[in-house]
């Protein structure tokens, strides 16, 4: 793989709380704060979130969210290695973080605290991986998984905030925009005009229509979570 800059930093990937149910027990309470800092450049908050995410597996090994969230710290680690050019050890954690985030999605195929974390973190990386060969399966399996959630979130979608629906609808238009089906992501950009007028989704929105293009910068997370 060719050493490759992966756009992965705490606010890239702040989509990782999309959709979960407020006041439910959540896992990623427990391990994302050390993450997004570990994605940030702190490595003692990321060894940090890894013990604790290392814990949880070695008491249940099909634990999906902590598969799930280490695939993520991981995957942002191979991306650093891959950068310094350390190609080996930086497949060897590539390859692990795939194979946490597919057992992860086969444990829990329906569950948003899976299906989320693993589209942010393909998504994000795709949009800052230009041209590397991977990029599109990436965004294959992002699209996928959001879609899933818009599915199961279907009778409540209009209940949630501004954030969580801007991040999935803004999810789907960059991602069938990246897959080149212009029609789709025309589609999903249109909803978000319609349905959060006025919002920085919505002047993204206005960005594509007018120029048909948009940068990383513009189609990364919007605002930051605060662990509400």
């Amino acid at each position: 793989m060719k050493a490759q800059r992966w756009l992965l930093t705490g606010s890239a990937i702040l989509g990782f709380a999309l959709g979960m149910a407020r006041g439910a027990e959540r896992y990623d309470h427990t391990v994302r704060v050390d993450i997004f800092s570990g994605l940030n450049g702190d490595t003692a908050a990321m060894e940090r979130a890894l013990t604790k995410i290392e814990a949880t597996l070695a008491k249940d090994p099909k634990h999906a969210e902590a598969l799930v969230w280490r695939g993520a710290a991981t995957f942002f680690q191979s991306g650093q290695l891959f950068e310094k050019q350390d190609m080996q050890k930086g497949m060897a954690l590539y390859m692990q973080s795939m194979a946490d985030f597919e057992q992860a999605g086969k444990l829990a195929p329906e569950n948003p605290g899976v299906l989320i974390p693993r589209a942010a973190v393909l998504m994000s990386a795709a949009l800052g991986a230009k041209g590397n060969p991977m990029a599109k399966q990436w965004v294959k399996t992002a699209v996928a998984d959001y879609e899933k959630v818009e599915t199961l979130q279907k009778e409540t979608f209009a209940s949630l905030g501004e954030h969580p629906r801007g991040e999935l609808l803004q999810g789907l238009a960059n991602g069938y925009r990246l897959l080149g089906d212009e029609a789709k992501a025309n589609a999903y950009f249109e909803r978000i005009r319609t349905e959060l007028p006025g919002t920085p989704y919505a002047k993204r929105a206005a960005i594509w229509f007018e120029k048909k293009s948009l940068t990383a910068a513009q189609s990364s997370c919007i605002g930051c979570h605060t662990g509400k």
